[in-house]
């Protein structure tokens, strides 16, 4: 029996602290102190994944009126961070010149100094909060996580009759995190070799913010950079039980209307334009166009042995394989690659077989995976 394993963990909760720094009431102008805290690992069921030591190497310190227009946008690097815990969850960044008014503040991590549509918006008179959201950043380089994080709006009243004014700004990610598992289950005298993973219609940017402001709808428009996870060239291929990663910005294409594991790669049962499902006749099949052009998938690519024969290895030939398996939320319909969220998936290779269309075979064989099992999303605090 073949079988696909498909596994999205969530991790949603925020580390809270506490601490203080001295103002004065009296000035306008005076020292506010940003007291960020990390976001949790996104971790697997164990933590025993983990996104490795975040770090804060530099932020933006942004603050608006209550209609949204910028007071000030202010860059501070590591000479002005300091870390308040063992743990390395609570970072104050010690800042000045900020209002003492009612106001709303964003912190933005890691993006540098010199980050050009940053620049650009801490220069630009009359900035709204909302040329803030719509700030979109190149990103191609899927195999290293950048660390890229910012806050929801702060509120800020203004500094109390203590003289003090801290404000806690829990950081998220801006991106999704992806490690895909395989796990080699064919018998001899089958043979498979897993030869290469690749991730395709990955963003080519990041927004700062969630489809970049907007309230609803696809994002990106387009979704067409693609990622080599892994290849191996060696005989054996790549090693099963390995984990092989890779971030992206989120994908948002909607959600269509499939109703099974199967039709979830079928075109046609894909999100429209806007991202909402097609609507399904009384034969059970869409009555709309429905696509999955944009939609983030992973490639498994390798070779097949109806019959290997370790001591004459040439005398079959392989056939070769490549299962293809959409990202999302779920098994069916999701298509969402959303910020904050780490998907892993774990493939069980057991053998090729015949006509589902799920998959394809890059010399007309068709492989089959018939059965799933599916676990449910876990929140881990």
């Amino acid at each position: 029996m073949n079988k696909i394993i498909y596994v999205l963990y969530v991790a949603a909760a925020f580390l809270f602290a506490a601490c203080e720094s001295s103002v004065s009431s009296e000035s306008e102008d005076g020292e506010i102190s940003i007291c960020m805290t990390l976001p949790p690992e996104l971790s697997v069921n164990t933590r025993s994944g983990s996104i490795g030591g975040v770090t804060i190497d530099n932020v933006w310190v942004v603050q608006f009126l209550p209609d949204g227009s910028k007071l000030h946008a202010v860059h501070y690097d590591e000479s002005k961070i300091s870390n308040l815990g063992s743990s390395g969850a609570l970072i104050q960044v010690a800042t000045g010149g900020f209002s003492n008014v009612e106001s709303t503040f964003r912190v933005i991590a890691n993006f540098g100094a010199s980050q050009a549509e940053l620049v650009a918006f801490s220069k630009k008179e009359g900035a709204k909060s909302d040329d803030l959201k719509r700030i979109v950043v190149a990103y191609t380089d899927y195999q290293n996580s950048q660390n890229y994080l910012i806050s929801d709006e702060l509120p800020f009243a203004g500094v109390g009759s203590d003289g003090k004014a801290v404000i806690m700004a829990p950081l998220n990610y801006t991106y999704s995190w992806v490690d895909v598992k395989w796990t080699n289950k064919v018998v001899s005298p089958s043979r498979f070799t897993l030869q290469s993973i690749k991730a395709y219609n990955l963003p080519a940017t990041l927004a700062l913010e969630t489809r970049a402001g907007s309230a609803s709808g696809v994002y990106p428009e387009t979704s067409t950079g693609s990622y080599m996870v892994a290849s191996s060239s060696a005989d054996a291929g790549l090693g099963t039980g390995g984990t092989y990663t890779f971030y992206m910005p989120e994908n948002l294409r909607g959600v269509g209307c499939g109703k099974s594991f199967q039709e979830k790669n079928l075109p046609e049962y894909g999100p429209k334009a806007d991202g909402t499902a097609p609507g399904i006749g009384s034969d059970g099949k869409p009555t709309e166009t429905g696509t999955v052009d944009n939609c983030t998938y992973i490639d498994l690519e390798g070779l097949y042995w109806y019959s290997y024969d370790a001591g004459s290895p040439t005398a079959t030939s392989p056939i070769s394989a490549r299962y293809r398996l959409y990202l999302g939320g779920n098994l069916m319909n999701d298509y969402n690659v959303r910020r904050g969220y780490h998907y892993t998936i774990t493939a069980q290779i057991s053998g090729a077989n015949s006509a589902d269309v799920r998959v394809t075979i890059t010399n007309g064989n068709v492989v089959v995976f018939d059965k799933v099992e599916t676990i449910d999303k876990v929140v881990d605090f």
